[in-house]
C-alpha cells in the first residue's frame, strides 16, 4: 500500500475517533478542564515536532507552515520519480506514525497545561483568602447547563472498568478509600494511609485526595495531605452553573480546606488548570456529618456541618466564613451546641405529662414518649450529643434531623437557639414515631437504632432514610410521625443513598455487598383528616446485589451514585486496595 495513502487514512481515522469523543451540545467545564491533556501525557517532556517536507532537490525545503517553522523528529521523505510522481519514505528514526498524525492534528489553542501535584503539611488557616468562587458571584459569569451524553444500557449491573490510584504503599501502613463524590463527569476520590499499629507515634497518617474524570480515566488534580487524616471529601455548589469546582475536605481534626479548581486561557489561547486553597480551623473536633443547602440563589451558597461533639456550624461554599444573611433577622448559626436535657428536667416533665393523660400509658403516642424519655436518660449523663449524620427537610431549611453514634434521631428546630445551644426536648419535637403494625409493642425495641447512625438522607417524598451500624436501613415519615418499613442487611451498614430524588431505590453498603432496595409505599388518605399519608404496602425488597467476591476484593469501604443518561446509574465502589470500581445499571421505575 501506497506509504502517503496510508498516513492520509490513519489521520482520517484519528480525526473520525475525535470526533466522536465530543459531546452533542456545548462543551462542558470538565472538557475544557482536560481537553489535551492526554496528548501532553503522550507528548513526553522534551519531545519536538516539526511541520516539514524534505526534498531531492539540493537546498531545496518546502514548509507546511511558512510563517512558523519548527523542528521536526518525524518527517516524511519524497523522491521525484520521472517528474511527476511520488513515493514516500518513512525514516528510520520513527517508529510510530500515529503519534505523528496525532500531534499534527491537535489544534494549538486546545492544549491545557496540567495541574502538579501539591503538598499540604501544615494545619494553619489561609492567611489571605482568596476565592475564584467569589469572583465569579461578582463577575456574574455563569455558563449555561451542559448537555449530557445519550445512550442506552442493558439492565443489571454490569462492569464499565478499573482506576487504579497508582499510590506508593508505605511500609507498615494500610492503604485505602474513604470517600467518594462527584458532579458532573468529575469523581472525587479520598484515600487513606494509616499505621497498622496505633500506637505507633513516630509514624504519621497520610492522606491523597484525587480529582478524577471517569470517562476518560484521567486524574484531574491531586492533593497530598501529609501528617493529616481527611475523614470526608465533599463536592459544593452542585446546583450551580459555575465554572469553578469546589471540593470541600474535613480532617480528624475538624480544620476543613476548599478546594477550588478552574480553567482559564492566556494571550496565547493556551488552556491552564489554576488552583485555589482555602483552609480554616473552625471546628474542634471531627466533622462526619455535613449537608449543603438546595435551591438557594447564587451567591448565597452554603452548608450546614455537625462535628462529633455536637456543634453546629453554617459555612459559605464561597469562602468558608461563617454564612450571614443580611436580609435575614436570624442570627448566624456560629458555634450552636447540641445538648440533651438534665436528669432533673426530664423527671419532672414526665410526672407532668402522666398526671395530664391520668397515667394512661397505653396509647401509641405515650408508648412513644416513654421511650424516647428513657433513651434521654441514658444520653442526660453526657453533656454533648456525638452527630454523626444530618439531612435538611425539604419542606422547611430550619429543621436538620441529626443521627447520633447512640443511635438516636433527633428532629432540631434552629429557630429554638437560646445563648447558643440547642436542646433536645423530650417530645423530639413531635418526631416520636410508631412502629406501624407492631405499634412498639416490644419495650426491648430501641425507639430509632441500637447503634451508630451512618446515614439520613430525604427523598423528594419528604421520607427520610437512615442506615446505622445495627445491620438496619429504615424508612420514616416525618410528617406523619411513623416509620414505614425497615430491613436488615445482614451486616453493619457503611453507606446508603437515594439513587436519585423521584424514584424509590436506595443503594446500601455493608462490608460484603452493596444492594439495589426498592421501598413499597404508597400515598392514602385519611378518612378523618383527609390529609395525606404515606403507608407501607409490603416489606422492601433487594432487586439487585454485588458482591465483594464478584468485585474481587476483600471488602468495601465506600460508594458513590450518579446519574448518567448514556449509561443509567453510575456505581463508583471503593474496596480495600488502590482500585476504584465502575458499574453501571438501568433501573424501571
Amino acid at each position: 500500500m501506497d506509504k502517503l495513502a496510508e498516513l492520509e487514512e490513519k489521520k482520517r481515522q484519528l480525526k473520525q475517533l475525535r470526533e466522536r469523543r465530543l459531546y452533542a451540545g456545548r462543551e462542558s467545564l470538565v472538557d475544557h478542564l482536560l481537553q489535551g491533556r492526554q496528548q501532553d501525557r503522550n507528548r513526553g517532556n522534551g519531545y519536538m515536532v516539526c511541520r516539514s517536507v524534505q526534498t531531492d532537490a539540493a537546498g531545496e525545503i518546502t514548509p507546511l507552515a511558512p510563517t512558523r517553522i519548527t523542528t521536526y523528529d518525524k518527517m516524511v521523505q519524497t523522491t521525484v520519480i520521472n517528474g511527476d510522481e511520488a513515493s514516500t519514505v518513512e525514516d528510520s528514526g520513527s517508529d510510530e506514525l500515529e503519534s505523528a498524525s496525532d500531534t499534527e492534528l491537535a489544534p494549538e489553542h486546545d492544549k491545557v497545561k496540567p495541574l502538579a501535584s501539591v503538598m499540604v503539611e501544615d494545619q494553619q488557616n489561609t492567611v489571605k483568602i482568596k476565592s475564584f468562587s467569589v469572583q465569579e458571584v461578582l463577575d456574574e459569569s455563569f455558563p449555561r447547563e451542559n448537555a449530557l451524553l445519550s445512550g442506552k444500557c442493558k439492565s443489571g449491573i454490569l462492569p464499565i472498568y478499573r482506576w487504579n490510584a497508582e499510590l506508593e504503599e508505605r511500609a507498615q501502613a494500610e492503604l485505602r478509600p474513604v470517600c467518594l463524590d462527584n458532579i458532573g463527569n468529575l469523581v472525587a476520590v479520598l484515600f487513606q494511609s494509616t499505621p497498622v499499629d496505633r500506637n505507633d507515634v513516630l509514624m504519621a497518617p497520610w492522606s491523597y485526595l484525587f480529582v478524577l474524570k471517569w470517562d476518560a480515566r484521567q486524574v484531574v488534580d491531586k492533593i497530598e495531605f501529609r501528617g493529616q487524616t481527611i475523614t470526608k471529601a465533599r463536592f459544593l455548589r452542585k446546583d450551580i452553573a459555575s465554572n469553578v469546582i469546589s471540593l470541600l475536605a474535613v480532617s480528624h481534626t475538624g480544620k476543613t480546606t476548599l478546594t477550588e479548581l478552574r480553567c482559564v486561557e492566556d494571550l496565547d489561547s493556551v488552556k491552564k488548570l489554576e488552583r485555589n486553597i482555602i483552609s480554616k480551623n473552625v471546628f474542634a473536633t471531627a466533622v462526619p456529618a455535613l449537608e449543603e443547602y438546595r435551591g438557594v440563589p447564587p451567591g448565597h451558597e452554603r452548608f450546614i456541618a455537625a462535628s462529633s461533639n455536637g456543634v453546629l456550624n453554617e459555612l459559605s461554599s464561597l469562602d468558608l466564613s461563617i454564612y450571614a444573611d443580611a436580609t435575614s433577622c436570624q442570627p448566624p448559626l456560629s458555634n450552636i451546641k447540641v445538648v440533651p436535657p438534665r436528669p432533673s428536667e426530664l423527671v419532672v416533665v414526665g410526672h407532668h405529662e402522666d398526671d395530664e393523660e391520668g397515667g394512661n400509658m397505653e396509647t401509641k403516642s405515650g408508648v412513644g414518649e416513654e421511650k424516647f424519655r428513657q433513651h434521654l436518660l441514658k444520653i442526660s449523663l453526657f453533656d454533648s450529643l456525638a452527630i454523626s449524620a444530618i439531612s435538611l427537610s425539604p419542606s422547611d431549611s430550619r429543621l436538620v434531623y441529626a443521627g447520633t453514634e447512640d443511635g438516636g434521631i433527633y428532629k432540631l428546630n434552629l429557630d429554638k437557639i437560646q445563648d447558643g445551644t440547642l436542646k433536645i426536648f423530650p417530645t423530639n419535637d413531635g418526631f416520636l414515631p410508631t412502629k406501624g403494625r407492631a405499634a412498639l409493642s416490644g419495650n426491648s425495641l430501641p425507639m430509632f437504632h441500637s447503634s451508630h447512625v451512618v446515614a439520613l438522607s430525604h427523598n423528594a417524598d419528604e421520607l427520610l432514610m437512615s442506615a446505622s451500624f445495627d445491620w438496619t436501613c429504615a424508612l420514616w415519615d416525618p410528617l406523619n410521625c411513623s416509620q414505614l418499613a425497615t430491613i436488615d442487611m445482614g451486616s453493619p451498614v457503611l453507606d446508603a443513598a437515594w439513587l436519585d430524588d423521584e424514584s424509590r431505590f436506595c443503594g446500601i453498603l455493608t462490608w460484603d455487598a452493596l444492594s439495589i432496595v426498592e421501598w413499597q409505599y404508597h400515598a392514602v388518605t385519611d378518612a378523618n383528616t383527609l390529609n395525606d399519608r404515606w403507608e407501607s404496602t409490603m416489606a422492601p425488597k433487594i432487586i439487585c446485589r454485588l458482591s465483594s467476591n464478584e468485585a474481587s476484593c476483600r471488602s468495601f469501604t465506600c460508594f458513590k451514585n450518579f446519574k448518567r443518561d448514556d449509561v443509567g446509574h453510575v456505581f463508583a465502589v471503593g474496596c480495600d486496595d488502590q482500585e476504584i470500581r465502575f458499574y453501571s445499571m438501568a433501573l424501571q421505575s
